[in-house]
């Protein structure tokens, strides 16, 4: 059993060739973008947001450290 966040590119070409399953879960963007958020601003090794419109608008425009949360959806989802 693997947990991790990495987006679908990161893995081996022949993980998609081998027998291993996989159950993606995917979150609530909504959820997602406060988490983050006050995840960046307890994180010492993030900018800390200068508000949560502005990085509202980050996260929709895949301008947070990381990229695009919908890529990263899309990328699993093609599997």
């Amino acid at each position: 059993l693997l947990t991790c966040h990495l987006p679908r590119h990161i893995f081996p070409k022949s993980f998609s060739c081998s027998r291993a399953k996989v159950i993606y879960t995917i979150r609530n963007p909504r959820d997602v973008v406060v988490s983050y958020y006050y995840f960046s601003k307890m994180c010492n090794s993030y900018e800390d947001p200068t508000s949560f419109e502005q990085f509202l608008m980050d996260f929709l425009n895949g301008e947070l450290p990381h990229g695009s949360w919908f890529e990263h959806i899309q990328g699993w989802m093609k599997m």
